[in-house]
């Protein structure tokens, strides 16, 4: 810590003095660590895990629940759907009657109850992408699907250049009520309540 020297000074007539000096040696310098990129770095990364989770099949506005479904077809196309709900679960039948083979996305967490009108194996989907899985419709067949949890709003996007029409029931067993709605989904998306 000390540094012991013996130094010669120089005075003016030109005689010598030696002279004994202590320094102290100064301290090494502190390495200073910045936390401010970890902690930044840690919060990025949180948020895109919550991010990822929360991206799922469904979005969120305010403390309503949006499902969003996607419709893929190549002429115009009029689609009926069908939402039976009960006590938290529910029921969903889609059908068409185009002369094509419709695309619809659904949500992965959505289950197959049955197919009518043809096998399961004429009506295949895509591996599930993003929390959606894409089936392939073939016409006049009707797909049915166990919904597990409530469905809030409903955001239907019609992906093509043609429109389609969408036929919808909405039946509530646990309020005793039954709807039918006919939608126009050309360009935007619409949102059901």
């Amino acid at each position: 810590m000390f540094r012991k020297r013996k130094e010669k000074l120089r005075f003016r007539e030109g005689t010598f003095y030696t002279v004994n000096v202590t320094k102290r040696r100064s301290p090494p310098p502190r390495r200073s660590v910045n936390f401010l990129p970890l902690i930044l770095s840690l919060i990025t990364m949180g948020g895109i895990a919550m991010l990822l989770q929360q991206q799922h099949s469904a979005k969120t506005f305010g403390s309503m629940r949006v499902t969003e479904i996607g419709i893929e077809h190549k002429s115009a196309l009029r689609l009926g759907m069908s939402f039976t709900t009960g006590s938290g679960t529910g029921l969903f039948e889609i059908s068409h009657d185009g002369t094509e083979t419709a695309l619809v996305s659904l949500p992965d967490t959505w289950q197959v109850r049955a197919v009518r009108f043809a096998r399961l194996q004429d009506v295949p989907s895509d591996p599930t992408t993003f929390g959606f899985k894409r089936w392939h419709l073939p016409p006049g067949v009707v797909l049915s699907l166990f919904v597990p949890s409530p469905v809030g709003k409903i955001q239907f996007s019609n992906a093509s250049l043609s429109p389609v029409e969408l036929r919808i029931k909405r039946i509530d067993l646990q309020a005793n009520t039954a709807t039918s709605d006919v939608y126009l989904v050309k360009d935007q998306p619409l949102l059901l309540p």
